[in-house]
């Protein structure tokens, strides 16, 4: 009995290291539904302020990134919606921001991956409501490569 108790252990301890390290290092994932075709013709489109965000590793700035966000909205009444829940558009998109850049996986893919986009679709739609966001553009600048903070300010 003891030796079933101790097997299914260090199965079940296999199966987690397996799902861990397969999030890590597994293949990027491939939106269900790419979010950049679902936009209509007629289009209300907002371009959100630059957003900076330091990519860390290993507790150090490795890179410093300027994103340039582009909602585009079926309906202009959403995108007056958009402008009055600014802030917490801005929160939302910068916690997703710093929660996706912080995975290996996600650096290695590049910074504007089909994963990232799609994670930002959702982060808006989460604030402004389902279906929403008619497509979403991204541009994204890096900075320096090593130290954020050359200046020491």
């Amino acid at each position: 009995m003891r030796r079933i108790v101790i097997f299914i252990g260090i199965l079940l301890a296999s199966a987690v290291a397996g799902g861990a390290f397969w999030w890590q290092y597994g293949e990027e994932q491939t939106a269900s539904k790419p979010v950049t075709e679902r936009a209509p013709l007629q289009q209300d489109v907002l371009v959100l302020e630059p957003l900076f965000v330091p990519v860390l590793q290993e507790g150090k700035v490795t890179h410093q990134l300027a994103l340039t966000l582009t909602l585009a909205f079926a309906d202009q009444n959403v995108k007056e919606r958009a402008l009055v829940l600014m802030p917490r558009l801005q929160d939302a998109l910068l916690e997703e921001l710093h929660s996706l850049y912080s995975l290996r996986r996600v650096r290695d893919s590049g910074f504007n991956s089909v994963l990232v986009r799609e994670r930002l679709a959702l982060a808006s739609e989460r604030v402004l409501g389902a279906g929403e966001i008619a497509a979403l553009q991204l541009a994204v600048t890096e900075g320096p490569q090593s130290g954020a903070n050359k200046a020491g300010i």
